[in-house]
């Protein structure tokens, strides 16, 4: 069961999963989840990863799918390589010099 309110979602792009089921959550707790539909209707989790201390203001994937970018209420943007599985894999982070909003 997840507490914490949904601050932005998005589908992966279809380079990223072919079968358009997967979406990107992220939430209030700097927490973003990957979640599949399944056949049956129902959620999965996918995958889990907290890069935030703060917020989640904002999540974008590249074109092809390939890149995530997560932001939060601060302005601190980390950057994920998705792989094979839809595993996010960090890169780097950048702080911009005024909070996202």
């Amino acid at each position: 069961e997840i507490k914490q309110p949904a601050s932005c979602i998005q589908w992966l792009p279809l380079g990223a999963d072919p079968t358009g089921r997967t979406m990107a959550v992220a939430y209030a707790d700097g927490v973003v989840r990957f979640l599949a539909v399944t056949d049956s209707k129902k959620l999965q989790l996918v995958q889990v990863f907290k890069p935030h201390t703060t917020a989640v203001h904002h999540l974008s994937f590249s074109p092809d799918g390939r890149q995530l970018a997560v932001v939060d209420n601060a302005g601190t943007v980390f950057f994920f390589a998705i792989a094979v599985g839809l595993q996010a894999k960090p890169v780097g982070f950048v702080q911009l010099p005024t909070p996202s909003r």
